[in-house]
């Protein structure tokens, strides 16, 4: 369920797909970065006579480390029970209660967060309340509406579970020193914010 998640999320980028990342699986990932750059921009030179593949070769190692990042945190789950979509809908409603969401979040809440399908959503919140991790209230501003809840054992067993699962995904990033940590977590935050601009710029000149 991860790999289809993380395939579908990064399918925009199929032109890449098409003769990069098909190629690249049929060899090991080069482990010289010289390497992999040198593959990449001969591939669309060669398909396309694009010189600069800069932007391309990102988004490839993006989906990449993706896939690759989201199948080692499955791997390290210590409970087969609870996955890791579950697990991480139990956090959401932590934080939400930590921030003084008391009432819980609707299921669209939930899904947008997650970036999910509602389908999906209505899964894991249904897995989550017969493990009786979750509880589903109606909105008493508006009864159409549910919103959920962490219960007593959903909120124990995110206080028990937390610390091993981050310090998992710590552990995911040991091959980098705490500089070049920072300096990865600037720069993907830059080019975050240049997308979300770009979007933004996207949807105003549609809309005019």
């Amino acid at each position: 369920m991860v790999l289809v998640d993380i395939h579908d999320k990064w399918y925009y980028i199929s032109l890449a797909n098409y003769s990069i990342d098909y190629k690249l699986k049929t060899m090991n990932t080069p482990k010289n970065n010289a390497q992999f750059h040198q593959k990449v921009h001969q591939e669309i030179l060669d398909l396309f006579q694009l010189q600069d593949t800069s932007g391309i070769e990102i988004f490839v190692l993006l989906r990449r480390l993706a896939l690759l990042s989201g199948v080692l945190e499955s791997q390290a789950a210590c409970d087969p029970d609870v996955s890791c979509a579950r697990w991480r809908v139990l956090l959401r409603l932590m934080l939400e209660d930590h921030w003084g969401n008391s009432a819980g979040l609707t299921p669209s809440e939930i899904a947008h967060f997650q970036h999910v399908s509602r389908n999906t959503i209505s899964s894991l919140l249904r897995g989550l309340e017969n493990q009786g991790m979750i509880q589903r209230l109606l909105d008493p501003e508006d009864l159409r509406v549910f919103r959920i809840q962490l219960t007593a054992k959903g909120r124990d067993y995110i206080l028990q579970t937390a610390p091993g699962r981050l310090n998992n995904l710590n552990q995911l990033v040991d091959g980098l020193s705490a500089e070049e940590r920072h300096q990865l977590t600037d720069l993907l935050g830059k080019l975050l914010s240049s997308l979300l601009d770009q979007l933004h710029g996207s949807v105003v000149g549609q809309n005019e």
